[in-house]
């Protein structure tokens, strides 16, 4: 296993709970490089009304709507507001390509070139093949873009965290996806929508159910916490107690 991409990809981990994800972040960062305050305050949430509410499959968009419902019941501060960054963010990869794209192409096209990629998924090596034709200055517009996203996006929420679906779209029938390339493609746009934002402008996330086990809910959806970069410690402690509150 390798990277794609080394500027954009990411890992972390994916646990049945919210304390095993803490768990292990704290193996992989034992350092808290966090800058958080030491008092506790009173955490604010915001919904972005761009974007990542748009064409979700409606069992999605009824399970955010149900969760938001709790939150607020719960207690917590719970705002809609606009986010211009995460418009530009498509609109920019849809001009000029996208980064991973670019940087796969560059690391690896002697490997494509010289015939030695028969290893790699056809929907891997296309969505590598398509950075030939992202230019240096098409490049480096993406990574200002990303510059300026993140400086608004800090802006606008500060300490807060953004809270939306994880996926616009319940999870697909891996055969179908399998068999056909274009709707392969089309799916994958759709299922990675919300969290490439969070990859464009580097804002931790953390996806939890939004049905509930110990209530027999199904769990096809998923909420997903963020913040400004460098807040990974407050999504993991917040989600815990917004985990405990669906759960209630």
């Amino acid at each position: 296993m390798t990277h794609l991409s080394k500027s954009m990809d990411t890992i972390g981990p994916i646990a049945r709970t919210v304390q095993d994800c803490d768990a292990i972040d704290s193996i992989l960062c034992p350092l808290d490089t966090n800058k958080e305050t030491q008092k506790d305050q009173i955490p604010k949430f915001y919904i972005p009304q761009n974007v990542v509410l748009d064409d979700l499959d409606q069992e999605v968009e009824d399970e955010f709507n149900h969760v938001i419902e709790i939150i607020k019941d719960a207690g917590f501060v719970v705002e809609h507001i606009e986010i211009p960054a995460f418009e530009m963010a498509f609109h920019a990869m849809k001009e000029y390509g996208m980064l991973v794209s670019y940087e796969a192409w560059h690391h690896y096209k002697d490997i494509i070139t010289d015939g030695q990629f028969k290893g790699v998924h056809p929907y891997t090596r296309h969505l590598i093949q398509q950075g030939q034709h992202i230019t240096n200055s098409d490049a480096d517009y993406l990574r200002q873009m990303q510059i300026k996203g993140r400086h608004d996006i800090s802006e606008s929420i500060g300490d807060c965290f953004l809270l939306y679906p994880t996926t616009p779209i319940l999870p697909p029938n891996i055969k179908a996806v399998l068999a056909d390339q274009k709707y392969y493609h089309r799916t994958n746009i759709r299922c990675l929508r919300n969290t490439t934002l969070n990859n464009q402008f580097d804002m931790p996330g953390l996806a939890i159910p939004m049905g509930c086990p110990a209530k027999n809910q199904p769990r096809l959806t998923s909420l997903q916490i963020s913040a400004i970069s460098g807040r990974d410690k407050a999504i993991l402690k917040i989600a815990k107690k917004i985990n405990t509150v669906i759960c209630q």
